[in-house]
């Protein structure tokens, strides 16, 4: 799971070619938009419940998303999902953002980038189904307390090579 931030940025656009499984693109990227932190979800009751310890912050890269415009046409999918909350049947529909492994530096400390080739490229989706449960997460911002929508989104890994 990954939490979401909002952040106002500024760059130039870049011209992108991206392999993701069997399909290669050209993409535009916008600004960065909504860079990815790592974060653990823990228990869902309200708060932590007795003897629970907060959860442990993984190491893992920071990401700077860009929002994308597609130079080819992706044609819509179904693709079925299982994480922690269950196994789910969703329609991929186009490509929404390239996520960039990012080095930080945050309240006088520097995070590294663990795997500086492992791009994500994120996809919308069309989702019918439960809401998954309240969680608590925990990144170097702080703990908090979750209410989840339904899914939107989903971001696999992916090569990328930036081009003229």
């Amino acid at each position: 799971m990954r939490t979401h931030l909002k952040v106002a940025a500024a760059a130039s656009a870049l011209v992108l070619s991206v392999a993701v499984a069997s399909t290669q693109g050209t993409l535009t990227t916008g600004a960065p938009a909504n860079p990815l932190v790592p974060a653990t979800p823990a228990a869902t009751a309200t708060g932590l419940p007795a003897g629970v310890a907060l959860p442990a912050i993984p190491i893992g890269n920071h990401y700077v998303c860009y929002p994308v415009k597609e130079t080819t046409q992706f044609k819509p999918r179904t693709a079925t999902f299982h994480d922690e909350f269950g196994t789910f049947t969703a329609t991929v529909l186009k490509i929404t953002h390239l996520c960039n492994p990012a080095l930080k530096r945050a309240d006088g400390k520097v995070y590294e980038m663990t795997n500086p080739n492992l791009h994500l490229t994120c996809y919308s989706i069309s989702y019918q189904g439960p809401l998954p449960p309240p969680v608590i997460t925990n990144d170097q911002f702080g703990p908090r307390k979750l209410y989840l929508a339904p899914p939107t989104t989903v971001c696999l890994p992916a090569g990328k090579i930036i081009t003229k």
